[in-house]
């Protein structure tokens, strides 16, 4: 056990703005990269397992495993399909047969910091995957769990470390206030674009907002359409928190998904015509305001430009500097065409899949972005 007295523990409590972020990305980016651990010991939190690490340097990490334990131990290869190649259901239009198998959530999460950084969001703390042996990783506590893994035989346990941010704090998107205004139910209060003070306040949370909402949306994190999962710290009032369960339907969304773009269910909730006995069939209404710099970020990635400036070749550009790049291919889904309903085949999908699932669903948003200003005008859109 290591002696943790004379540590000067380091966790994340500025990245409150863009500048602040990348001075974080400059100070963690080697410690990550180069992880050697004093302490590590799990903590429940949430729906997957999860460890709180103190690095030689200093730094706290949270510590999110890739894949399950039993997988690794068992070196499992698992196959990778085509999703493109699966059945498409005539009903839905979305390619059926495929849940998610998730438990260990790291690798959507390290994703979901390059898609972060590919954006210009900065709403993220930097996140970076690591390789440890199954000897190395349970060595630093006697637990029987801890014990069983360790005296397995050798194998790699893929994690992803993720800053230690201090002070989460809870967030709640109101309705009335936000909602309103990005569906265009309501203007933009006037004094909000050139005030100063809490007004000033007001505007950029409404822009965090919707950038928050798209970003979920590319992404097809349906997580945080529970108002519980809005969270802020570290001097940043709206996170881009916890994005482990991304990529929920895998590669491409269903088209059951364009209601990310409604925002949290207590906004549907609010709107007229919404019942109990009728949220099924409910249409929401989408945003239709937002971040002109994001917007203009979105159109650079977008189909129009060159082949090297497009969204999936971006990403891929940025994945091959964390060092369990390609990152997706950790992603495994049950295949429910399997004859055997006790294995379910959990199948991988190869990166490019991914990529062209994100093109796909960009191309998408920025049709709907370009509806939106045919029907309001480019100064009641863009922010």
């Amino acid at each position: 056990v290591a002696d943790l007295s004379g540590v000067v523990e380091r966790t994340v409590r500025a990245m409150g703005t863009r500048e602040e972020v990348r001075a974080l990305d400059r100070e963690w980016m080697g410690p990550l990269l180069s992880p050697r651990f004093l302490s590590l010991h799990y903590f429940k939190h949430g729906f997957s397992p999860k460890y709180r690490g103190v690095l030689h340097s200093g730094h706290v990490v949270a510590v999110k495993p890739v894949v399950e334990e039993p997988d690794a131990a068992a070196g499992l290869t698992l196959p990778v399909v085509d999703f493109f190649g699966l059945k498409t259901s005539r009903r839905s239009g979305s390619r059926a047969g495929t849940a998610d198998a998730r438990y260990g959530q790291g690798w959507a999460e390290i994703a979901a910091f390059h898609v972060d950084r590919v954006l210009g969001l900065y709403r993220k703390p930097p996140i970076v995957g690591a390789l440890f042996s199954n000897h190395y990783f349970y060595s630093f506590n006697s637990s029987a769990i801890a014990r069983a893994w360790r005296n397995q035989p050798e194998y790699h346990l893929p994690v992803a470390l993720v800053p230690w941010i201090d002070s989460i704090e809870h967030f709640t998107p109101k309705w009335a206030h936000y909602g309103r205004v990005l569906v265009m139910e309501t203007k933009v209060p006037r004094h909000w674009r050139d005030a100063r003070g809490e007004d000033a306040h007001r505007f950029a949370r409404l822009l965090a907002l919707s950038d928050t909402i798209v970003f979920d949306f590319l992404i097809d994190d349906h997580d945080r359409m529970n108002a519980q999962n809005w969270r802020g710290g570290a001097g940043l009032e709206l996170l881009l928190w916890d994005s482990g369960l991304a990529w929920q339907h895998g590669p491409v969304p269903r088209d059951s998904c364009d209601e990310l773009l409604c925002g949290p269910r207590t906004w549907r909730e609010q709107q007229d015509g919404y019942s109990l006995d009728k949220k099924d069939g409910f249409e929401c209404k989408k945003i239709c305001r937002f971040s002109a710099s994001l917007v203009s970020r979105l159109r650079e990635l977008g189909p129009n430009g060159t082949a090297t400036s497009q969204f999936g070749y971006v990403l891929r550009k940025s994945l091959r500097a964390d060092p369990l790049f390609p990152v997706f291919e950790y992603g495994y889904f049950y295949d429910l065409h399997a004859s055997s309903r006790y294995s379910r085949h959990k199948v991988h999908f190869p990166l490019e899949n991914f990529l062209d699932g994100l093109d796909m669903r960009l191309h998408r948003l920025l049709a709907h972005i370009d509806t939106c200003l045919v029907l309001y005008g480019e100064h009641q859109v863009l922010l």
